[in-house]
Formats: C-alpha cells, sequence, structure tokens
C-alpha cells in the first residue's frame, strides 16, 4: 500500500511491513504484542490467537487494512495496519479456537470454513476471494458480509456445486489443485467477470498468457 511493502514471511510464521525506501522492516505481525520491539523481530514461533501465524502464505490490503492468509492455522486473518493483533478471522469460529482445524473438525466443508487456505485476493468494491486449496475451491465474500465479524460466511463458491462438496476434478465445474492451480483459479474469476481481460493480475498469474479460450488455458495448463 502508500505506507509500503508487506512480505508474507512463511517459515518465520509472521508477515513484515517495509516502509517505503527502506530494507528494515519496522513492524511484524505474527509474533506478539507491540509488534514493533526487537523481541518480536527476533522471534518466529507458531501459533494461533489473535496474535500468532503459522505459516502465513499470502496478504492482501485495502482501505480497510491487512488481510494475512494463515494456512496452517486454516483461516484469514484482518488487521487494521500498525496493529499486531487481528479483529477479525474467516474460517474460525473465533480466536479462541485454539485447535484451529481444518474444516472446524467438521466431516465436509461449509461457507464458513477453510482447510490449508493458500492465496486471497480483493476487488474494487472490496469483496473478498479466498483460495481454498484442500477443499478445491475459491469462496466469495461480499463488502458486506466481510465486515460483519468473525466467521462469516461466504456467499459464493467457485470449484464446487456446493459448500458442502470438496471433488478434484478436471470438470468444469470442478478445480484441481496442482502446480499450475492459479492459472485455473484466476481463468475462473475471469470468466466470471471479476477481472478484466487486460488485468496485470491475470497476466502475471496464467501460465498460459492470455488464453483465448477456456480450453485452451486449460490444455496449457494441466
Amino acid at each position: 500500500d502508500s505506507t509500503g511493502l508487506y512480505v508474507a514471511d512463511s517459515s518465520n510464521n509472521r508477515v513484515l511491513h517495509y516502509p517505503v525506501g527502506s530494507t528494515i522492516a519496522d513492524f511484524v505481525y505474527g509474533q506478539g504484542t507491540p509488534g514493533n520491539s526487537q523481541a518480536n523481530f527476533t522471534s518466529n514461533a507458531s501459533g494461533n490467537g489473535a496474535t500468532g501465524l503459522n505459516n502465513p502464505r499470502d496478504v492482501a490490503v485495502d482501505s480497510t487494512g491487512l488481510y494475512v492468509v494463515d494456512s496452517s492455522n486454516n483461516r484469514v486473518l484482518h488487521y487494521i495496519p500498525g496493529n499486531p493483533t487481528a479483529d477479525r478471522v474467516y474460517g474460525q469460529l473465533d480466536f479462541a479456537s485454539t485447535s484451529v482445524q481444518a474444516n472446524q473438525g467438521l466431516d465436509n466443508p461449509t461457507a464458513a470454513t477453510l482447510d490449508n487456505p493458500t492465496m486471497v485476493a480483493l476487488d474494487k468494491q472490496g469483496a473478498l476471494y479466498i483460495a481454498d486449496r484442500n477443499n478445491n475451491r475459491i469462496l466469495y465474500y461480499a463488502p458486506s458480509i466481510s465486515l460483519r465479524g468473525n466467521d462469516p460466511s461466504a456467499v459464493r463458491v467457485y470449484g464446487q456445486k456446493g459448500y458442502t462438496t470438496r471433488h478434484s476434478s478436471m470438470d468444469r465445474q470442478y478445480f484441481q489443485w496442482s502446480r499450475s492451480s492459479s492459472c485455473r483459479q484466476y481463468w475462473e474469476c475471469f470468466r466470471a467477470g471479476y477481472f478484466q481481460p487486460t488485468s496485470t493480475q491475470i497476466y502475471n498469474q496464467l501460465a498460459c498468457h492470455g488464453p483465448s479460450s477456456y480450453e485452451y488455458c486449460e490444455r496449457i495448463c494441466f
């Protein structure tokens, strides 16, 4: 964002913020409070709750704050910039859920659960997209939904016929996660009209670089 660069430092279980023009981080998320002391920067313990992270994989920023994909805790956290304590959680019931199990320990996923999420994105309207890897789907949260508090439910699902399935298939209705999963993910969003054909996000993420048809993208990426 305009204040600098956010980096998901996965193996150190933290997210670092670098101010504009600096190569030295000035704030850390995931290693307790206050977030800017030397002790916070020299720790790399995994954790949960509202101040811990375990293998964060991706970040996204909008006017409301910072979203962090906390993959091994099966959740996505939202932070107000400059505050190391998250104020909203997706994929778990609340911050007190120390077990942080995949799909909240349920046999099947729901519209409110996650299993090893890997990516997060925001559109211009403030809607949130979460790539839910082990459930072979992408979840969509409308702006009004994503701001309601902890444990919000998605209002749209890509890659599955419903919220309670997790099929992996080459059929157009499903996703099959692979090393080229980002291609299928972004192409599906493009087909649904959520990204423009000239979007740099599409061209940076698609291994096939601007396919002329869905079949061509599928053939190249899979």
